[in-house]
């Protein structure tokens, strides 16, 4: 029995066309990062694995979906793909390979529908960036497509409730217990591109945990 059909078992996914759903997505996930992929695969539970794999695989495609091509073409790429899944979402049915496991693991799972939702309706922040003029910009990116996409597996290794105050976006925070105000000849230069830390919190999610 090898490592994947073994977490198959586990995580009590037995029907074949299922089967071959989650190992659709994990040939994919596999390939997008193959050391996120062995985290998932050796340091999680073994009946966590195939359903941090679907979230990872669901996260990826929506995010291709956002950044490949011209603007028009993955504005309405995107469009189809949010009623497709939030039909889905609705009837719980499907006949998407990428959507089939989110729905399957959103049973065992409902916190992540929740997720997923919410990952959706704030996503157009992707296909919309173009940079970052301020800080402002920068964190209601963090806010509304970095830390969606992080939750979509952060939120299926939480056991029991999610703690106070999990998902409120830091701007809330800062609005309750504001920073301490930076002087202008001290602040950074505006922000212009994409920077490494939303990727790495994306990344993050992709690993379940990471490991070295």
């Amino acid at each position: 029995m090898s490592i994947w059909t073994s977490r198959l078992d586990a995580a009590g996914i037995h029907d074949p066309r299922m089967r071959d759903d989650f190992t659709r997505q994990r040939a994919v996930v596999a390939r997008y990062k193959r050391a996120a992929y062995a985290a998932v695969l050796l340091l999680l539970p073994r009946p966590l694995a195939p359903h941090v794999i679907a979230a990872v695989a669901f996260m990826h495609h929506t995010d291709n979906l956002l950044d490949q091509g011209p603007l028009p073409q993955r504005a309405a790429a995107y469009a189809a793909w949010e009623k497709e899944v939030n039909q889905a979402l609705a009837t719980g049915t499907s006949d998407h390979p990428v959507i089939r496991p989110l729905l399957h693991t959103g049973a065992c799972h409902p916190r992540l529908l929740v997720h997923a939702k919410d990952f959706l309706r704030t996503a157009t922040t992707e296909l919309e960036f173009t940079g970052f003029a301020t800080e402002s910009d920068y964190q209601r990116y963090l806010d509304e497509y970095s830390l969606p996409a992080f939750l979509l597996v952060a939120g299926l290794l939480v056991r029991g409730d999610e703690p106070a105050g999990y998902r409120t976006p830091r701007r809330l925070r800062d609005a309750e217990d504001p920073p301490a105000r930076i002087p202008p000849h001290a602040q950074p230069a505006p922000l212009r591109s994409r920077p490494l830390a939303p990727v790495r919190m994306k990344e993050a999610g992709a690993a379940g945990l990471r490991s070295a």
